[in-house]
């Protein structure tokens, strides 16, 4: 799996959906080159679920040019639809501006994400907030956790993440799946094409937008399935061997 995660978003220079797309490009290019008998999932997340189909589009549209797209076997989209994404769009204002802009402590930083449910597990908040957080002088001698990245800095580009996101995802000519968070996610377009059977849908119940966070296994269990249901599995080399980022060797792939 090569997932597409927006999870601390960007540092705010150049965050176009274009820009984007030639970053994971290029990283999809060095995975499939240094490892040239993995069959790869592209999973994306929400702004990254927006960039994961758009990229894995332009690749394949320009599959004359990138010789990834062989090994590129399936997309999946987590909890993002065009049509649900662009409506709320005038209230992401609002929405930012009544987050805290700081915290004293990382344990108050993790209790508000859990109170407010922005993440509905405790145990997955405790690992992924710091991310989220850096250090900052509060001016009195002391620290605070402020938020990484300033959203509002990232307005412009908005729109441009998620307009066209429907059609390109349809368009990708892979098997596809996308997992949401109750079927109130779903727009007109989409709906139209899962009755006509142009992609899979899961629809996972209670879970909030952090669906990887908030249930994490039975996402996990939900891409096994999806990847054994078009046997993407028997694609995989199941000896290829990587090292992560602890040193520790893993496998990549899964056994036939």
């Amino acid at each position: 799996f090569f997932v597409s995660s927006r999870r601390r978003h960007t540092r705010c220079r150049e965050v176009s959906w274009a820009r984007r797309c030639v970053q994971e490009t290029e990283v999809i290019e060095f995975i499939t080159q240094k490892y040239v008998n993995i069959s790869l999932i592209v999973v994306g997340h929400s702004m990254g679920g927006s960039i994961a189909a758009k990229t894995v589009n332009k690749i394949f549209e320009e599959k004359e040019k990138y010789k990834c797209h062989l090994q590129i076997k399936a997309l999946v989209v987590i909890d993002v639809v065009e049509g649900s994404a662009i409506e709320a769009l005038p209230f992401m204002e609002a929405i930012i501006q009544s987050k805290p802009k700081s915290f004293k402590t990382l344990e108050s930083a993790i209790k508000w994400n859990v109170s407010s449910a922005n993440i509905r597990n405790t145990m997955s908040a405790r690992v992924s907030t710091l991310a989220t957080l850096t250090e900052k002088d509060d001016g009195k001698g002391g620290k605070n956790f402020v938020w990484r990245t300033d959203l509002m800095k990232t307005k412009e580009f908005w729109e441009g993440w998620f307009r066209g996101l429907s059609k390109e995802f349809l368009n990708v000519p892979i098997p596809k799946q996308l997992v949401v968070a109750g079927n109130d996610r779903m727009d007109k377009e989409l709906t139209i094409a899962q009755m006509q059977g142009k992609y899979k849908i899961e629809i996972l119940e209670d879970v909030g937008h952090m669906i990887q966070e908030d249930n994490p296994r039975k996402l996990a269990l939900s891409l096994q399935f999806f990847a054994f249901s078009f046997k993407i599995h028997e694609l995989a080399d199941h000896k290829e061997i990587v090292k992560s980022i602890n040193g520790k060797q893993i496998q990549i792939g899964m056994p036939h």
